[in-house]
């Protein structure tokens, strides 16, 4: 993100970082902070290269967008030193940012305080230390008094921030809740239907059907809905503090729950939009049904996952398992299902799940009877020789990329020697900066044409008894998985509606074959519960 030059000639380099909270206490403005950082740095001598501001985040967690951003920038930078207005600024957990002033210093770089200054004597740390032990004692003792402000309003079943749940709003006089009809309504009919049997997709089907939204506006997903049906206020008992503590970076878990004895809980305490009889209704089927599914524990193995796509839409096709009892045994059957559909069970252009054993099977069997076919055996594997044989020219154009490297490098030198000498560094800078690169770019393709001599000798007779013992269908399937995904680019589905499907396979276009091999073939019709190898398996070039 920046470049400098620090060096005998010039000051040290130094950031700025600023932060402020919106917990409503006090504390100096960035203006104010910015100041005195910037006041320090002329007074002790360092050039500032940037000031870094984040504004309403906590110093007790490290997820701050400018704060990571400064960490990120600081080497590459070529700063020596992190000034802040006072170490609470960097951090009020005393654990994390002795950790992070660790890391800091291996890369030589110090975090220097505008406002307390410590020197590096043993006494000096120690002051240094309990600094921030009382920040960090500051910090929590602040959150406990945040807490119990917030603890009162939930007693009084108010609002104690953030979006009401879906079915609700908030009274701006009194901070309780009141009802949303509509939504309440799509709350009830996501109750309703879960008790009635329905899965995710019909119920969120039915949502969309009805014109129902989430509180963003968008489509219901399967992850609303299943908070939704985990959230006993609907039952019209207010509850809070329920989520766990965050952990040391800031991160909550929303499925992450305390103790029951923890949460405050109030009956009566919001409008009734199911009866808590229908709310532990739901709540024993979904426990129920993780039980059922989990039942069911060997993940299913997908051949061609990640290379097919939809001809309806263009979006990527993902592996699903449909798992059912038969005659008492579970019985699995896998598809690839147009993810978008899927996800938002939106209407349009979208192919239907087709079989994976059949999607799979047709791959296989074209690759093996058109890419491995005894026919082409020995022009690939004379291919395969002619693309392995080391260029005689390989050596002397490594050698001369090398030595192109050596004279960029001479001209960087200079550069150098000329700052040193009192030339401006930030004239220079970016010059330096498109020699480095120049360099690097030159040593890169040296590697590579050695890398590419260093390729073991093989016999033609050695590679053609290999290729004739190639059987894909004998692989071991995550083995033939990736041989597949060298050759194979792309697998897109047509739905051809009754007529079945099509599908194109488009070749990876580095792959090793005849030219009598076309890259890009598409499948006639196939019934949709047939062998995709029907009609011979023929693929047809396209028009």
């Amino acid at each position: 993100m920046y470049s400098t030059v620090s060096g005998p000639m010039h000051p040290p380099l130094a950031f700025g970082y600023c932060r402020k909270s919106t917990t409503g206490q006090r504390e100096e403005s960035i203006e104010a902070q910015q100041r005195a950082i910037v006041a320090y740095a002329a007074a002790m001598g360092y050039q500032l290269v940037h000031i870094y501001k984040d504004h309403g985040n906590s110093g007790r967690s490290g997820e701050r967008p400018e704060f990571q951003q400064m960490l990120q920038d600081a080497v590459p930078a070529g700063v020596q030193f992190i000034i802040v207005h006072k170490l609470d600024r960097f951090f009020r957990n005393a654990e994390r940012q002795t950790l992070i002033e660790a890391q800091l210093r291996r890369q030589g770089i110090r975090v220097l305080s505008a406002s307390e200054h410590f020197d590096d004597t043993p006494q000096g740390q120690f002051m240094r230390n309990i600094t921030k032990a009382i920040n960090q004692w500051y910090s929590a003792n602040l959150a406990t008094e945040v807490m119990k402000g917030m603890r009162e309003n939930a007693m009084g079943a108010r609002n104690t921030g953030g979006p009401p749940p879906l079915g609700y709003a908030v009274d701006k006089t009194t901070g309780k809740f009141v009802l949303q009809p509509t939504e309440a309504a799509a709350v009830q009919m996501i109750f309703r239907m879960y008790r009635q049997g329905c899965g995710y997709t019909e119920i969120i089907d039915a949502l969309n059907a009805a014109g129902h939204v989430t509180r963003r506006g968008r489509p219901f997903g399967k992850n609303s809905l299943y908070d939704i049906l985990r959230n006993e206020k609907y039952t019209g008992t207010y509850v809070w503090n329920r989520l766990a503590p965050a952990d040391p970076d800031g991160r909550t878990n929303r499925r992450n729950l305390k103790p029951r004895s923890e949460w405050v809980c109030v009956e009566g305490g919001m409008p009734q939009i199911i009866t808590p009889e229908e709310f532990k209704e739901v709540q024993a089927e979904m426990n129920n049904r993780k039980h059922r599914s989990a039942a069911y524990t060997a993940k299913a193995f997908y051949l061609l996952s990640g290379l097919v796509y939809c001809g309806g839409c263009g979006g990527s096709m993902s592996g699903e398992a449909h798992r059912y009892k038969s005659h008492g045994k579970p019985v699995e059957y896998r598809y690839y299902t147009c993810s978008a559909k899927k996800r938002l069970h939106a209407d349009g252009e979208h192919a239907r799940p087709v079989p994976a054993a059949s999607l799979e099977g047709a791959v296989v069997d074209y690759l093996q009877r058109v890419i491995f076919n005894p026919a082409n055996m020995d022009t690939l594997c004379a291919a395969l020789l002619q693309s392995m044989e080391p260029d005689p020219r390989h050596t002397d154009l490594a050698a001369d990329l090398k030595r192109q490297a050596a004279e960029v490098q001479l001209k960087i030198d200079r550069i150098y020697a000329a700052i040193e000498k009192g030339l401006d560094p930030s004239s220079a800078i970016e010059r330096i900066n498109t020699l480095q690169q120049q360099r690097l770019a030159l040593l890169a393709k040296a590697t590579d044409l050695d890398m590419t001599d260093d390729v073991a000798k093989i016999n033609i007779d050695q590679l053609r008894e290999v290729w004739s013992r190639i059987q894909l269908k004998d692989m071991e399937p995550v083995q033939l998985r990736a041989v597949i995904r060298e050759m194979v680019h792309k697998i897109i589905v047509f739905d051809d509606g009754p007529g079945g499907f099509r599908v194109r396979i488009i070749l990876n276009p580095g792959h090793v074959a005849p030219a009598n091999i076309p890259e890009n073939v598409e499948t006639s019709s196939i019934s949709e519960l047939q062998d995709f190898s029907t009609n011979g398996g023929r693929g047809l070039p396209l028009p």
